[in-house]
């Protein structure tokens, strides 16, 4: 018999609706539409003889009262599995000053007492509810430490399923595997991953909102590949969440229940005792592996686990949503060295992962640290040496290519920018323009680009060049493709091509006329910061590269130096809104960066005609979007304003969203560009916010004692964060 655990994060957060959140986010209620939040899925449970595991995140009783409790008294009386969850960044203030604690940075560097304060309060609103003592717990973004490891025990939550292999956030590094105990006796049943996955080479956790699911044939599959990799008796654990049968919309708000959705859960539960999968709750997972019917897999060492959270954590009700971490994890020669202070000294303690080695790192071997971000973790092989991000072709394998050393892989082919936009891609972009089941317009790809659509599923694509050898689908000019009919397209992908096409308004007109209204231009050029484009007449210079033959029969060659200015410029007179992402590449280290242009669909789409306003208004409504949560929209709106001439409003706004990470992916560089902009001489935030930068470790110029400084003059500006800063930072 197979077994498996249907679990449901069942939370309210106040970025992902935008008012009634509880009966949105939780119940599924909508003013418009069909229902569909927990009440269906354990109707779907009950109907089918599957109990589902609900982890209630009880912090945010601090935001809706009552509410969470009545939401916990409903599940504990339909019978299914009440648990616990928890986003900590959702109590308030006043919880950690009576208890005399300050609020941690994070659960994975919370100290003891900071972890007994949360897990006794947690506890306590489940007894509140008049519910069954629970035994489980899973933290919020999938986070956990050693210290609430221990305090789970001691309130008698012996069961976790926090550990998910695909997720670059875990403090513990142990591949794909099945249950397992940690060393103080508590059972670790790790969210169930696969790899490889209907040719996806990455490990991919069962997740029901994954792109790749989009029907209980696949989700079946995925089981299978678990099963088949892990054992037959390995627990697998699917994860949902309230809102799962909703749509999440570009505003990152959610969209009334989808009545496939219902349907795709309903036909995979019908599915599963007849195939011989046994659903089971907690405190079955626990009995299973405790009696041996379950195997579990080595004991690991609660120790191990590296202390560190290195993403901001929003504090709800205050007017920045940045929380201060001067330390971050570093990659060091010696292995990973992850550095918190300490309670007392304020000193840095590290632990080593790999050796188990602990000490005091000095600012000077800090400065000597190489520091590593999401976006930018080296693709490795198993012997640590980087690979191929497209095919994993060890670093040692590749080829000189254009002057550049090693930067050519010689199996798949790809360059940097191919190799980036896999890390783009997987990191970023499709959890919000999820192209597998799109219809996809893609010019001039290349061999890698062709593979990295085939491993993600991206199948639905239409190849387009002007060179009939390369035998695409269809050969244009893609100056002018009369033969492609108007909005045929959801995305249109382009990597090197914009330099390289003749007449760049004409081929960005045509891009923009076969794109649905909300399609997505996806494109990679060089491209030069803060500059205007410039276009070549020196016939040598378009000739350079591809040649005069490619000149004369195709109008191909090197037309054009772009710079982000005129691009951003060119782009919204032909009715874009872009956003921008960076990594890097982890053969070369070298940044590149790929846009995604949507289709404007009109003024509906910032709710204001722009041509009828000046930059100060446009900016004024930018902030009006910003408050009210619309971030995405709002930082179009700001780009567009940039795109006029500075605004001292617009670049604070895409410099803080840069450095928070909100409403688009963190960049302490980009960050540093705008918020270190002449017109940000004067600010004070400006000024605590380049501190706070210069700050981080992750940052190129990491240096603590201009931070110190910034942080000083902050203080003078009348910056009160600014103090606090200054008390933690470490030199």
């Amino acid at each position: 018999m197979r077994r498996l655990m249907i679990t449901v994060d069942v939370e309210a957060q106040p970025a992902r609706a935008e008012r009634d959140h509880v009966n949105r986010l939780i119940w599924g209620k909508f003013p418009e539409g069909r229902g569909g939040g927990i009440g269906e899925m354990m109707d779907i449970g009950d109907r089918f003889d599957a109990p589902i595991v609900m982890f209630l995140d009880y912090c945010e009783r601090a935001l809706y009262g009552d509410a969470i409790l009545d939401v916990a008294r409903e599940i504990h009386r339909r019978g299914h599995d009440l648990q616990l969850h928890s986003h900590p960044e959702f109590l308030a203030q006043t919880f950690w000053s009576k208890r005399e604690l300050t609020p941690p940075d994070g659960i994975n560097v919370a100290s003891d007492e900071q972890a007994d304060a949360l897990l006794e309060y947690l506890c306590r609103s489940q007894e509140d509810a008049g519910a069954v003592a629970p035994v489980g717990y899973r933290g919020g973004g999938y986070r956990y430490g050693p210290a609430l490891l221990r305090s789970m025990v001691r309130h008698g939550v012996k069961f976790n399923s926090s550990y998910n292999a695909a997720r670059e956030n875990q403090p513990l590094k142990l591949g794909r595997v099945r249950q397992f105990y940690w060393d103080n006796g508590c059972l670790e049943v790790p969210i169930s991953c696969v790899n490889p996955y209907r040719n996806l080479t990455r490990d991919f956790d069962i997740n029901f909102n994954a792109g790749a699911f989009r029907n209980a044939d696949q989700m079946a599959q995925s089981l299978e590949a678990f099963y088949g990799q892990l054992g037959e008796d390995a627990i697998a654990v699917m994860v949902m969440h309230s809102w799962s049968f909703c749509r999440r919309e570009d505003s990152g708000f959610f969209s009334p229940p989808l009545t496939e959705n219902i349907e795709r859960f309903e036909e995979f539960v019908s599915r599963l005792r007849p195939a011989g999968v046994e659903v089971i709750t907690c405190a079955q997972a626990l009995d299973l592996v405790a009696a041996g019917r379950c195997e579990s897999g080595p004991i690991v060492p609660i120790e191990t686990i590296a202390i560190s959270d290195t993403t901001p954590i929003a504090s709800p009700g205050t007017a920045s949503p940045f929380r201060m971490m001067p330390y971050d994890t570093m990659t060091c020669k010696e292995g990973l060295i992850v550095s918190q202070p300490t309670a007392n000294t304020g000193r840095v303690k590290s632990i080593s992962a790999r050796s188990g080695v602990r000490g005091v790192q000095t600012t000077a071997q800090m400065r000597g640290s190489s520091p590593t971000t999401r976006a930018e973790t080296p693709a490795s092989d198993r012997n640590g040496e980087p690979c191929c991000s497209v095919c994993h072709t060890p670093l040692s394998r590749f080829e000189d290519y254009n002057g550049r050393p090693k930067s050519r892989c010689p199996q798949c082919g790809s360059v940097e920018r191919q190799r980036v936009f896999v890390q783009i891609y997987d990191s970023f972009l499709q959890e919000e323009f999820d192209l597998a089941d799109k219809h996809i317009l893609a010019l001039s790809p290349s061999k890698s680009e062709k593979l990295i659509y085939a491993q993600r599923d991206i199948l639905d694509i239409v190849s387009c060049d002007i060179q009939p050898q390369l035998k695409t689908d269809i050969i244009a000019d893609i100056t002018n493709m009369p033969d492609v009919e108007n909005a045929a397209y959801d995305a249109v992908i382009a990597s090197y091509v914009l330099t390289c096409v003749h007449d760049l308004d004409a081929a960005l007109g045509e891009i923009h006329r076969v794109l649905k209204p909300g399609g997505r231009f996806l494109f990679c050029d060089p491209l030069t910061f803060n500059a205007d484009t410039v276009e070549h007449t020196d016939i040598a210079t378009i000739t350079s590269w591809y040649g005069q033959e490619a000149y004369d029969r195709h109008k191909i060659g090197s037309f054009r130096r772009l710079g982000d200015v005129g691009l951003l410029k060119t782009l919204m007179n032909q009715g874009f809104l872009i956003k921008t992402f960076y990594g890097r590449d982890p053969i070369t280290g070298s940044k590149w960066v790929w846009h995604s242009a949507e289709k404007d669909a009109g003024a509906a789409a910032t709710g204001v005609e722009e041509t009828a306003f000046d930059s100060k208004a446009l900016s004024a409504h930018a902030e009006n979007l910003w408050s009210e949560s619309k971030h995405t929209e709002a930082l179009n709106l700001h780009q567009k304003v940039l795109a006029r001439g500075v605004d001292t409003v617009s670049t604070y706004r895409l410099g803080t969203a840069y450095l928070l990470g909100v409403g688009i992916p963190r960049d302490l560089e980009k960050a540093w560009e705008y918020l270190s902009s002449p017109s940000q001489e004067q600010g004070r935030y400006a000024c605590y916010f380049r501190g706070v930068i210069l700050a981080s470790p992750d940052f190129s110029a990491f240096d603590p004692e201009r931070a110190s400084a910034c942080f000083e003059r902050a203080a003078e500006l009348g910056v009160p964060e600014a103090q606090t800063a200054l008390k933690n930072l470490v030199f």
